[in-house]
């Protein structure tokens, strides 16, 4: 009987993690910041300063999804930059990672933010059809092998037909 407390203790979290927001959102309020050196967060806009053209900067989230049939994906963000530059190998936008249910993987599902060294706040979001029912996926806005400033806001990830409409 001491385990029944537990147990529901386990499954309302359960659900409480899995439940999006009510604009369909499945990203949490706050995303994880890879490089604390060149990233902040302030305002909810995530802004990056980088001289370092090898610098690797980016905030995520991993989700469980547990999908029981394969549901499109929704990714987006808000971003701009300013005197931007890239090297060679150079990678600035919002990507997926995801594991099936099978446990195989698809990486890089991307979609870049610009081109351009500079240019004002514009959405950027890609729809991707998986394969497969999928287990996990892993957000991320990402600015890597690049100097200048870039900044992202209104990340979100949705899954079916739900809308993503832009935060201010």
């Amino acid at each position: 009987m001491k385990k029944l407390p537990l147990l529901l203790a386990l499954c309302c979290a359960a659900a409480l993690q899995a439940a999006p927001a009510a604009d369909g959102n499945l990203l949490p309020e706050t995303l994880t910041i890879s490089n604390p050196a060149t990233t902040t967060l302030q305002d909810k806009v995530y802004t990056v300063v980088s001289d370092n053209a090898k610098a690797v900067s980016a905030m995520t989230a991993r989700l469980e999804l547990n999908q029981t049939e394969a549901l499109p994906l929704t990714f987006a963000a808000e971003t701009k930059a300013e005197n931007r530059e890239e090297a060679k190998g150079g990678n600035y936008g919002v990507r997926i990672d995801l594991v099936f249910n099978d446990d195989t993987k698809v990486g890089w599902v991307n979609v870049g933010a610009g081109d351009g060294a500079a240019f004002d706040w514009k959405k950027v979001s890609r729809t991707y059809q998986p394969a497969k029912p999928v287990k996990s996926v892993t957000f991320y806005l990402q600015f890597q092998n690049g100097t200048g400033k870039v900044q992202f806001r209104s990340p979100a990830l949705t899954q079916g037909t739900t809308p993503i409409e832009t935060k201010k």
